[in-house]
């Protein structure tokens, strides 16, 4: 399916000349982000977008085709790198409908080109992506959308070399799906949020990322031969979103307890036996999150505030129903009482969905934060503490006489009613994880209870942690009675 094939065009740039000015009034395209804006510093870019106005012209148009340069040189902001932005927001936005660029993409590891849309109010956090390019993968089409309600859902296609040709990338946005295409080919769908209904503009890009690579050849440029929109034709419906992830509205717990996020599930009526379906799970302000070991399911990341896994329909799926959460405890008058997780899914084809839950949380008693330091201590747990363990700050056995940090009567989670403590790890390496060694013996006799636990993150982990289990408890720690933070 081509959209544009059948829709009414309402709006088209060959670059045959190029009207641009720094405000958009009275011109075809604006050469400043919104507000005015001349570099989106949230992301760490490295270019500031510049025109003849304020220094160096990135834009030049010569035989119907304009070229955005990002080269090095000097600017207001002092940035590393000159580039170029051009956007409709002052000429043309548009309430659903097909929008196009024809373009070949610079290659290089930071080069960062992209076709997307935004709100023309300038409400919100709605974005498509419609093109998105990486340097260092020069054979990707990255598409995405962004919304409130649903996070960021994003997939990539393999193609050919994109940095030695023109390629037309279009999406088709309708009130029910979204659908993205390249040369004329489908690549992905995913269902419109439901909070995405308001017109929006165009804009075209040239980055230049964070990661820019030191033998990156700069200049590097844009070429764009052509820019377009049609409007929305009921009669042209567009594909019908296979992939569905469902989750419950909302889901309740305590400060600093377990939840298992029961009812997630994800539908796709074009799934086969074969079909891999990856899931991104992510909660990036309160929460910890896990989920079982399945069969059938490759898990790359868990017990962290991210999970990432992926399988067949019915193996992801039954990851699903294990997914547990948990949020750090807060001191009280500190603590939000609600948090957000995203549930996103892809599959091969590249469909795409991606929810959220709302999680709204009571306040629990405040618990006691305990720091435990270089010298060894041994703390008794009262079933709501929380022990905060930092990596080079942790006591040493081999250097304190064979003592080092002992938590006794410490209440887990999975087996406590009343209440339950906490470790939190902070300042180990990304993907640390925390091993159980060996079990402590009492005058001579193997007691289950009584268990060391040390640090591993490839930089050197930690010193062992004596751990005893209130009650007698022969379980060992699991995912929902520690996490990991950064700092």
């Amino acid at each position: 399916m081509n959209p544009s094939g059948s829709l009414k065009l309402t709006f088209d740039d060959t670059f045959t000349t190029f009207s641009a000015s720094p405000s958009g009034n009275g011109t075809t395209w604006k050469t400043t982000l919104p507000h005015g804006l001349r570099t989106i510093a949230g992301t760490g870019e490295r270019e500031y977008y510049s025109d003849a106005s304020v220094g160096t012209d990135p834009f030049s148009d010569s035989n119907g085709v304009l070229s955005i340069t990002a080269a090095p040189g000097s600017n207001p902001l002092g940035l590393p790198y000159t580039s170029g932005v051009i956007t409709t927001e002052n000429s043309f936005a548009q309430l659903y409908g097909y929008f196009q660029i024809t373009a070949e993409l610079p290659s290089g590891q930071g080069m960062w080109p992209a076709f997307w849309l935004l709100p023309a109010d300038l409400q919100g956090t709605q974005e498509i992506e419609a093109m998105e390019s990486f340097g260092t993968h020069a054979g990707q089409d990255a598409v995405a959308v962004h919304a409130p309600s649903t996070g960021v859902e994003d997939v990539a296609s393999q193609t050919s070399n994109l940095s030695n040709h023109y390629n037309t990338y279009g999406v088709y946005w309708t009130p029910t799906t979204i659908s993205f295409y390249f040369d004329g080919r489908q690549v992905a769908v995913a269902p419109t949020p439901a909070d995405m209904n308001t017109p929006m503009f165009m804009l075209a890009n040239l980055a230049v990322a964070p990661n820019v690579a030191s033998n990156t050849e700069a200049p590097a440029t844009l070429k764009i031969a052509d820019i377009s929109a049609y409007a929305y034709d009921p009669s042209v419906p567009g594909p019908t979103a296979p992939l569905h992830v469902n989750v419950p509205a909302t889901a309740t717990g305590t400060q600093g307890g377990v939840i298992a996020l029961a009812g997630a599930a994800i539908a796709d009526s074009n799934s086969y036996a074969a079909k891999t379906i990856s899931v991104t799970i992510s909660d990036k302000s309160l929460g910890m999150l896990w989920i079982a070991p399945t069969a059938g399911v490759t898990i790359t990341q868990s017990d962290s505030w991210e999970v990432k896994f992926s399988g067949s329909l019915a193996s992801v799926n039954a990851a699903l129903a294990t997914l547990s959460y948990k949020n750090e405890p807060i001191p009280s008058g500190s603590a939000p009482t609600s948090d957000t997780i995203t549930i996103a899914a892809s599959d091969a084809a590249g469909d795409m969905d991606s929810q959220r839950i709302t999680v709204a949380l009571t306040q629990a008693a405040s618990p006691s934060f305990i720091a435990l330091g270089a010298a060894p201590e041994r703390v008794v747990a009262s079933g709501n503490d929380v022990f905060e363990l930092t990596k080079g700050a942790i006591a040493d056995p081999h250097t304190n006489n064979g003592i080092g940090e002992q938590i006794v009567d410490f209440h887990a989670a999975a087996a406590s009613v009343s209440g339950s403590d906490f470790i939190a790890f902070h300042g180990f390496a990304p993907g640390a994880q925390l091993v159980f060694d060996h079990d402590a013996k009492a005058h001579g006799v193997v007691d289950a209870s009584m268990q060391y636990y040390r640090v591993v993150d490839g930089h050197g982990g930690s010193p062992l942690i004596f751990v005893q289990m209130a009650n007698g408890s022969s379980a060992h720690l699991t995912a929902a009675d520690y996490g990991f933070y950064p700092s």
